[in-house]
């Protein structure tokens, strides 16, 4: 099987390349015949994804155009955003992404287009 070269900023590397594959659900769709057929699904997904969003610039339309067809194709449950009270205030603090087997594979939070991932977005303070 070749190497699988993973561009973009939907998933982490370290997901991919380590937590991905030892998630015994997914064993099935990770074989050789698998794999190809999920790979072609999700890349799919993703140059549909890529197109659509390519003109939006709200958050939620990642959610909407990213997020949900991804955990669909994994057969993961993407749960419903949730929020956290902190001293300056309520903010959104992301959704948990379930396994099949009801483990928490990841909390997401989708940003919008461009938005810097390396500090709290405007309003957020923590």
């Amino acid at each position: 099987m070749e190497p699988l070269t993973f561009l973009g900023d939907a998933f982490s590397e370290y997901y991919f390349t380590r937590v991905l594959w030892e998630e015994a659900d997914l064993a099935p769709l990770l074989d050789a015949p698998g794999a190809s057929r999920t790979h072609r699904h999700a890349m799919a997904s993703l140059d549909r994804a890529h197109r659509a969003l390519a003109e939006r610039q709200q958050a939620r339309s990642t959610h909407t155009l990213l997020v949900e067809p991804l955990s669909r194709l994994l057969e993961w449950t993407l749960g419903e955003p949730e929020r956290v009270e902190t001293e300056e205030g309520s903010e959104e603090a992301g959704a948990t992404l379930l396994t099949t087997a009801g483990a928490v594979a990841a909390r997401l939070r989708w940003l919008p287009p461009g938005a810097p991932l390396d500090r709290p977005e405007e309003g957020a303070h923590r």
